[in-house]
């Protein structure tokens, strides 16, 4: 089952901590950073890539619902709005919203539910030797010369599930050489020319 991404933007330490708690103690799942503030919002979501974006309602203000709408199908991520009551912004914007008020278990659940959901519809979407979006961001740095390292730090993920995603990449692929899958990802529209180091 491919591993979701979260990214979460609210002003409490203590929400925060306590849903990067709960997601990791959920299958297959990772957060790929956690912000006080909706500083730099676009190039946080721009470098992380998320599938999944979890953003208190008062912060959607700060950002533009339309702005919000037209990143999110760039990127391809789903908005979980966080919120005390039911928020009053149109609900067409998110795909689940989550009190915080609410117990532990109906949040597992919903958000579960949209890790099922979202793991079906990339299911549908790709056969077996396409490359996943995880894979796409990894390549795209790898190509413009990055080191693991760097990528881990950039990916907010460990070195050694870089590793494994390029040996995903090369054997989906079959493209074993930095100038082969540069080229790849060039041809592929992954990265720019200029994009290169």
């Amino acid at each position: 089952m491919p591993n979701s991404v979260f990214i979460i933007f609210e002003k409490s330490a203590l929400i925060r901590l306590g849903l990067i708690a709960l997601l990791r103690s959920l299958d297959d799942t990772s957060v790929a950073g956690d912000f006080r503030n909706t500083d730099n919002f676009e190039q946080k979501i721009k470098d992380t890539k998320p599938d999944f974006v979890i953003i208190r309602d008062k912060y959607i203000e700060d950002t533009g619902i339309k702005f919000l709408k037209k990143l999110s199908k760039e990127v391809e991520f789903k908005v979980i709005i966080l919120s005390k009551e039911h928020s009053a912004i149109a609900n067409n914007l998110w795909a689940e919203e989550i009190l915080i008020d609410e117990e532990k278990q109906i949040i597992s659940d919903k958000i579960e539910r949209l890790i099922n959901q979202n793991n079906k519809n990339q299911k549908q979407d790709k056969t077996d030797n396409e490359i996943s979006k995880r894979e796409r961001a990894v390549l795209a740095m790898v190509a413009q010369g990055y080191t693991n390292k760097e990528i881990a730090e950039k990916l907010f993920i460990s070195a050694h599930t870089v590793i494994t995603h390029r040996k995903n990449i090369v054997k989906k692929l079959g493209i074993k050489t930095v100038s082969g899958l540069t080229v790849y990802a060039i041809l592929n529209k992954i990265i720019d020319m200029e994009d290169l180091k």
